[in-house]
């Protein structure tokens, strides 16, 4: 789903609908999830997401977990899969996943050493105090994309980041828990 919403970003599908003649070509183009971008996975679990992006695109891709026991688990998948030729051995330099919480100053928000330019996280498991942080690093960066579920009571303070444009967002139902949410997407149209 998040390969389709950032491809269809890029041509230019979803921002008829949800960005009616804002973004330039330019903007539509820098939303395209490439070889050259660097995705991040904030709330990564068991690292199913970094791997897909990865080998769907090319790109660098890392995940960050604050949980470390799942950190570990997604390692040991990760070579578990090259080892047995599962996926390309390049898979092992092009992702990496980080033990932290990324609200700290010491969690990462970095992919190979850069910033991420593409960031995905299902925030709606974070603290109210969590999401502040988060927001407020977030705006020290230059992030091209990001894609997240929030739960309402969030909405207020995702919403303040600067020199982003955050997108119609979408009622979300997950089903069996009864749990509803809004996954929205934020474009970032210039520098912090």
């Amino acid at each position: 789903m998040l390969l389709k919403v950032f491809s269809e970003l890029a041509t230019g599908k979803l921002t008829r609908i949800l960005l009616p003649g804002l973004l330039t070509t330019e903007q539509q183009q820098a939303c395209l999830l490439s070889s050259s971008s660097r995705f991040l996975d904030v709330g990564s679990g068991l690292g199913k997401l970094v791997l897909h992006m990865t080998l769907a695109t090319g790109c660098f891709a890392a995940g960050v977990e604050i949980v470390s026991n799942r950190v570990k688990l997604a390692v040991e998948f990760r070579d578990k899969l090259v080892e047995k030729k599962k996926v390309p051995a390049w898979v092992a330099q092009t992702t990496s996943f980080v033990a932290a919480n990324a609200a700290t100053e010491k969690g990462p928000l970095l992919v190979n050493g850069a910033h991420a330019t593409h960031i995905y996280m299902f925030s709606v498991v974070f603290s109210d105090h969590d999401i502040g942080l988060l927001a407020a690093r977030l705006n020290k960066t230059d992030f091209k994309v990001l894609i997240c579920a929030l739960k309402h009571r969030h909405e207020k303070t995702l919403f303040k980041l600067t020199n982003a444009f955050q997108a119609v967002p979408v009622e979300v139902s997950m089903t069996g828990g009864g749990q509803h949410f809004k996954m929205c997407v934020f474009i970032k149209l210039g520098a912090h």
